[in-house]
């Protein structure tokens, strides 16, 4: 599906996360995560490194997609903004 906003662009045709590291590190947003201490480094995952978009969304809110196997509400570390 290509984004009205973005037609025309290099992300409409391309994996929209590989636009998103010509801006940003993938290694830098671990460390900035980590210097943040939270309970969880979601750029740091036990799944290794996982496309941008699976977390961040363009036109819709952003989502924790740990949150789809890591399913316990009581399980607070996963409590996190997502921009």
């Amino acid at each position: 599906e290509i984004c009205a906003c973005l037609v025309g662009s290099e992300m409409c045709i391309r994996d929209r996360s590989k636009a998103c590291m010509k801006c940003h590190n993938y290694q830098d947003l671990a460390a900035a995560s980590a210097a943040q201490k939270v309970a969880l480094n979601p750029h740091d995952s036990h799944a290794g490194q996982l496309r941008c978009t699976l977390c961040h969304k363009e036109h819709e809110q952003s989502v924790l997609y740990c949150r789809q196997c890591h399913k316990n509400a009581e399980d607070k570390r996963f409590d996190m903004a997502v921009p």
